[in-house]
């Protein structure tokens, strides 16, 4: 039997290892400084709702290259999945987070979001990986017993990063960390909005 994709998910992968390497000193400097830290996350991070990094800090030239690197790289995707991006406003809205030993972050989506990212700085051993889980919320009546776990029948799929992998997803797509085992996580998180 021929087995056709209906309504796939995509998940949007680059690798560039040089530019996280320039990263992470600057976005470890950024994580010291307590007064820049938010409590909205349950660990080490300046994501606030509302408010972006760009209100905290003056950004430093790496991370206004960062926006562009990665506005570029979200505008290829949405172009990619058939995307008219042309006649919108769009901003990448930036935060730094560092997970220790025991952090975790329960599966979440980011609503009114077009294009979610994460840019992996420092992924020493023992590391969670992302897990991306199934957005098919009625798949979750079928009772029917699994054989084996595919792509088809997974409820979460965990995508193995490394430092440099840049991880795309659009903002509908649940998300989430495992608990970190190591003690230095650190990744660039953002969001592409249209400010239209």
């Amino acid at each position: 039997m021929q087995i056709r994709n209906v309504y796939p998910c995509a998940l949007g992968t680059a690798y560039n290892p040089f530019l996280a390497a320039k990263l992470l000193p600057v976005c470890r400097k950024i994580l010291e400084d307590e007064e820049k830290l938010s409590p909205y996350l349950g660990y080490k991070s300046t994501y606030d709702p509302a408010r972006s990094l760009d209100d905290m800090i003056d950004i430093p030239q790496e991370l206004v290259d960062f926006k562009e690197f990665a506005l570029k790289e979200c505008t290829n995707y949405l172009k990619q999945l058939g995307y008219m991006t042309d006649v919108l406003n769009l901003e990448i809205q930036l935060a730094v987070n560092k997970m220790e030993y025991g952090d975790s972050h329960q599966t979440h989506v980011h609503p009114g979001v077009l294009v979610t990212g994460t840019f992996y700085l420092s992924t020493p051993k023992g590391s969670s990986p992302l897990y991306v889980a199934d957005p098919r919320t009625l798949r979750q009546m079928n009772t029917t017993p699994l054989a084996y776990e595919t792509d088809y029948t997974a409820d979460i799929v965990d995508i193995d990063v490394k430092e440099g992998t840049l991880v795309l997803m659009e903002g509908y797509m649940g998300h989430g960390v495992r608990k970190n085992l190591s003690e230095e996580r650190i990744v660039l998180i953002f969001n592409l909005v249209d400010k239209r």
